[in-house]
Order: C-alpha cells, then sequence, then structure tokens
C-alpha cells in the first residue's frame, strides 16, 4: 500500500511539472484523483486529466464549457466516468 501511495505522489509531481510547462495558471490543482492499472485521473482547472501511471505527461480528457470533475474508473480500468 505505501509502494502505491509513493507512486501515486511521484504521478501528481510528474503532472504538475507537464501544467507548470505549459505555462498555465495553477488555480483548482488535482482535486478527486482516481487510479486505475494503467491510468491516473485528476480534476484540473474544471478538466479532468490523464496521466499514466508509470509517469510521463497529462492528457487533457475533457475540454467542455461546464466543468468536469470526479472521474473514475469502472471496475475493470476500460473506461472512466464523471
Amino acid at each position: 500500500m505505501y509502494k502505491l501511495y509513493m507512486v501515486a505522489i511521484a504521478l501528481f509531481i510528474s503532472a504538475w511539472s507537464t501544467v507548470l510547462t505549459a505555462n498555465q495558471p495553477l488555480r483548482n490543482a488535482f482535486h478527486t484523483p482516481d487510479i486505475s492499472n494503467n491510468w491516473v485521473s485528476f480534476s484540473y482547472d474544471g478538466d479532468i486529466w490523464l496521466v499514466p501511471r508509470q509517469g510521463g505527461l497529462a492528457h487533457q480528457l475533457t475540454n467542455q464549457s461546464g466543468a468536469s470533475s470526479n472521474g473514475k474508473f469502472s471496475p475493470d480500468g476500460s473506461s472512466i466516468a464523471w
């Protein structure tokens, strides 16, 4: 369990540095994380983002006029709902 938390922390740091590199403001950063076998989802600035569990660049999943948050993976990790 400790290893899982450490991986999650490392992934969020990686995602944070990606957002900083993109010169985006840090308001509403990193809420409601969820972890699947291969991905970590989190809410940032009203959208849902995905980052590989092993680390890497975060990818924006939603881009809607309304806020998207609370992304949750299905039990098998093949889909995400919000």
